[in-house]
């Protein structure tokens, strides 16, 4: 397993803007009330076998996740900022995707197949005892931390075809259905934890980003169209999040303010640019590519300068995740 050494910060995910805010109607949402304060947990958990045999190397932080096929098939990975030290977490023979750190650093939730349907799992942040929190028999998919780290959101086919925006407490009890037909993309909390954006195509075809309260109450509020997976910053000041908008051929990454004005291309690349991430400071966007001809993790500075290939590797790299403070 992997030796995290970590210094103290605070990830400030930083996010811009893309189009005027517009009430949508309310039935977007399943409109349920969350608890303000989770219960005591409730959930019986059974850990699963601890990984051994994973070298140790000089992990530092902010350090990134990924996903990687490089193994042979998709495991999350981990390097430093730079792109050195990269190294399997999970080492599993079963598809893990879509990791996505804790607030305070210390855990990573991240998809997996390994029950036989996909389901969210939580393993310390050096890879050690993985467990399945979600276990349903429907698939469940995309995790995100709340901002205090008491409540993960996540996306389920639970109630059908068409898939729902859950929310249930770090310890997988409490499973509520927040919004009805969204798309699949990770939700973004917001920093105060009152509010939540999500994506859907209910209302608008091929999508919207919509931004709720988390209590259910009021109109959902769109903030752009055509919209991937996003991020909040710190301060609500910014969204970052991957789009088409400027072209249906490609993806590219996207800045806008947080109530949605203001959109700005910072990528402008002909290749697919997707799955953008803040660094905890705020200077610089996480992103995965195709244009050196297969995905790989490139990192660049907020305004979009000094894009760099920090993986370049022959597999396939994606979905980074930046450690959002030392554990």
């Amino acid at each position: 397993m992997i030796k995290l050494l970590i210094g103290s910060s605070f990830l400030i995910l930083t996010a811009l803007a893309a189009c005027s805010p517009a009430s949508v109607p309310a039935n977007t949402s399943a409109a349920t009330a969350l608890p303000t304060n989770p219960p005591a947990p409730t959930a019986t958990l059974t850990a699963e076998p601890t990984q051994t045999g994973i070298p140790t190397v000089p992990i530092t932080f902010p350090a990134i996740a990924f996903v990687s096929n490089r193994d042979g098939n998709d495991e999350i990975y981990v390097m430093n900022a730079d792109g050195s030290g990269q190294a399997n977490l999970t080492q599993n023979a079963a598809s893990d995707t879509h990791p996505t750190w804790s607030p305070d650093g210390k855990r990573i939730a991240f998809t997996s197949n390994r029950d036989e349907n996909n389901e969210i799992h939580l393993m310390n942040a050096d890879g050690s005892n993985p467990i399945n929190i979600s276990n349903n028999s429907a698939a469940d998919d995309f995790a995100s931390w709340s901002s205090d780290g008491a409540r993960i959101a996540f996306v389920s086919f639970r109630d059908g075809e068409s898939a729902g925006l859950y929310v249930m407490n770090a310890d997988g009890s409490s499973q509520v259905e927040l919004a009805t037909d969204v798309n699949n993309y990770p939700a973004a909390w917001s920093p105060d934890g009152a509010q939540i954006a999500f994506n859907t195509n209910k209302n608008h075809s091929p999508g919207e980003t919509l931004v709720m309260n988390v209590d259910g109450s009021g109109l959902p509020i769109r903030l752009t169209t055509q919209s991937g997976r996003l991020s909040w910053s710190q301060d609500r000041k910014r969204i970052v999040f991957g789009s088409f908008h400027d072209d249906v051929t490609h993806w590219e990454i996207y800045v806008m303010n947080g109530d949605g004005s203001n959109p700005g291309n910072v990528t402008n690349n002909i290749a697919d640019d997707k799955n953008p991430a803040w660094s905890p400071d705020g200077k610089q966007i996480a992103f995965n590519s195709d244009r050196d001809g297969n995905g790989e993790i490139y990192v660049m500075n907020a305004d979009g300068s000094g894009q760099a290939n920090i993986t370049q590797n022959p597999a396939y790299d994606i979905w980074p995740t930046w450690q959002a403070r030392s554990s």
